[in-house]
């Protein structure tokens, strides 16, 4: 039987293995670990930045903005709209550092990232032999996402009214609850914790509030509770007198780790930390950090955590009154997860310095 008519079709097959041969296969995870010495090359470098407009990063953007004039360090920011951009554009190759958390940098090892980002949208992406397909942004393998530095920690508070009747996370069945803006991180981690306590919407009255609405909803009576995640600095311009805050510690705070494995970590928050605290607060918490890729050249990563620390020329706000002396001290302030995924050039800074 003649096989002239078959040419075309196996053509086409060669054709698409060819091409498809070149199409990148998922990446290894690579753990990095303290380099001996890495020499800094002398010189003006640039890179890009994505920072989008929630909690401190916009005041931390516009310091970096302001800051590096005289600098061998000049960055330019890109402002968008949320995280979830932050890190497609992170992991894209489009910017070379980005605002994110410490979870995000487990989680884009362990390809999970897509269930943080549920609504993120499909990308068309142009490979060799004019072929074109399409993907989502967060794919179910491994990218290798890395800390730089983290920021600040960030725990997860509840307030209701030091008259009610609610003690307990478990006491918000029936009651009206703002978890937060929509798209807001207060959101997504409320929903988290929620999820491992077995409180379903269903339960009670969704509100979604920025922190000032619900406080002013709170006191008006209109709530009966509400979440929010910020910086803990921020609580000392807040109003409130006649609040509480509700723990989550033992059987409830293991609980919020075991169903989300890598995103909380333990946390306390001081009593005196604000007006209304009077004793020690028990909660879980993330931290927002500075992420690149692994391939971010370490030399001028150097640079930049000199910049960071040394010249204190950026985020000197968010380090104030921290001790990031030590790679221990910095350790400290990541889940352990995270733990494994600080960039090779942050490890050999504090290894050496």
């Amino acid at each position: 039987m003649s096989l002239v008519k078959y040419i075309p079709f196996l053509l086409l097959i060669f054709i698409f293995l060819g091409c498809a041969s070149q199409i990148e296969s998922a990446p290894e995870l690579i753990i990095p670990t303290p380099s001996q010495s890495i020499p800094v090359t002398p010189g003006i470098f640039s890179f890009k930045i994505a920072s989008d407009g929630s909690g401190t990063w916009p005041a931390l953007r516009d310091e970096t903005d302001g800051s590096v004039q005289a600098s061998t360090v000049k960055i330019e920011s890109m402002q968008t709209d949320s995280v979830m951009e932050n890190l497609k554009l992170l992991t894209s190759g489009k910017v070379d550092m980005a605002f994110g958390y410490d979870y995000h940098a487990t989680l884009a090892n362990e390809g999970k990232l897509a269930g943080v980002f549920p609504n993120a949208q499909p990308e068309k992406l142009n490979i060799k032999c004019g072929v074109e397909i399409t993907r989502m942004p967060f794919p179910d393998y491994s990218q290798p996402v890395r800390i730089v530095t983290p920021l600040y920690e960030q725990p997860i508070l509840i307030f209701t009214l030091s008259n009610s009747d609610i003690a307990t996370l478990q006491d918000l069945r029936g009651r009206r609850v703002s978890i937060g803006l929509s798209g807001n991180v207060t959101e997504e981690l409320a929903g988290y914790i929620l999820k491992a306590l077995e409180i379903q919407e269903k339960d009670f009255s969704r509100i979604s509030l920025d922190v000032n609405e619900s406080l002013s909803a709170l006191k008006a009576g209109s709530v009966d509770a509400f979440f929010w995640s910020g910086n803990p600095a921020e609580l000392a311009h807040m109003s409130t007198s006649g609040l509480i805050l509700l723990p989550i510690r033992g059987t409830e705070a293991e609980a919020v780790m075991q169903v989300n494995p890598g995103i909380f970590h333990p946390s306390k928050l001081s009593s005196g930390s604000y007006s209304g605290l009077e004793v020690d607060l028990d909660t879980v918490a993330v931290t927002p950090a500075l992420l690149t890729m692994a391939d971010f050249p370490a030399d001028k990563l150097l640079q930049v955590l000199a910049e960071i620390f040394e010249n204190k020329r950026l985020f000197a706000e968010v380090f104030a009154g921290g001790d990031y002396s030590t790679l221990g001290n910095l350790s400290e302030r990541l889940s352990p997860p995270a733990q494994r995924y600080m960039h090779e050039g942050t490890i050999a800074y504090f290894t050496n310095r």
